[in-house]
């Protein structure tokens, strides 16, 4: 994965190590297209980290279990 920081997915890419992030500007994406392709040996454990990142907040089943506990949590409050 190669984003741009700025955005909640580049966040979350930063957070899991699941791939680089850039600023958002054509030398800084080109630069972090240099460190991905110097560093291959890293790109299938960084593929490992992007397929749990996208399985733990994109996956609908742990999605939906999320926002239950969320209403849940909420309903207590009251």
């Amino acid at each position: 994965v190669l984003i741009t920081r700025g955005t909640t997915l580049g966040e979350l890419v930063k957070e899991y190590d699941a791939g680089f992030v850039a600023e958002t500007n054509f030398e800084s994406v080109a630069q972090m297209m240099v460190a991905a392709i110097e560093q291959k040996e890293q790109l299938k454990e960084k593929g490992g980290k992007a397929n749990l990142l996208v399985t733990d907040k994109f996956l609908w089943e742990n999605v939906s279990k999320k926002t239950i506990e969320e209403y849940e949590k909420l309903c207590q409050k009251q």
